[in-house]
């Protein structure tokens, strides 16, 4: 049996996970300026890592995520139970640079023995384009 953590988030979703990508749908939907495609790493509505601007190369991706990831851990070194999601506007299909996102995470939850979800969060939802796992809303409101 392989320590590897799972390639994607597989149905049942956990809970927790559940309402954090709920969160982060919430969370798009406020922002002021509109859909912005960007890449957060942490937990949504309370401490995450924001970057705009989408390196092409798959090294840097993965250079980017262990860097967010490593901003979030405090001093005592528990790293915080945290998620990738890549908010886009868009159909919740996957698209060339969801997939780079994910693969990227991948590679840090590997590299780094532990749990890292990744999503992709439009207007209409969320989904994992390694597993296809989603939810969407008709309208979504806070819990």
């Amino acid at each position: 049996m392989s320590d590897l953590p799972a390639p994607g988030l597989l149905e049942p979703v956990p809970a927790r996970t559940a309402l954090l990508l709920r969160r982060a749908v919430c969370r798009l939907l406020d922002e002021p300026a509109g859909v912005r495609r960007a890449v957060h790493v942490g937990v949504p509505h309370e401490v995450w890592q924001t970057v705009e601007d989408s390196p092409a190369d798959d090294g840097l991706r993965v250079d980017v995520l262990h860097a967010c990831l490593t901003r979030l851990t405090p001093y005592d070194g528990r790293a915080p139970e945290a998620l990738v999601w890549l908010t886009r506007a868009g159909a919740m299909e996957p698209e060339d640079d969801d997939l780079a996102w994910a693969s990227a995470a991948w590679t840090v939850a590997a590299e780094s023995a532990r749990r890292l979800p990744m999503a992709v969060v439009t207007p209409q939802g969320w989904f994992d384009p390694r597993t296809g796992t989603s939810r969407t809303w008709a309208r979504t409101r806070r819990r």
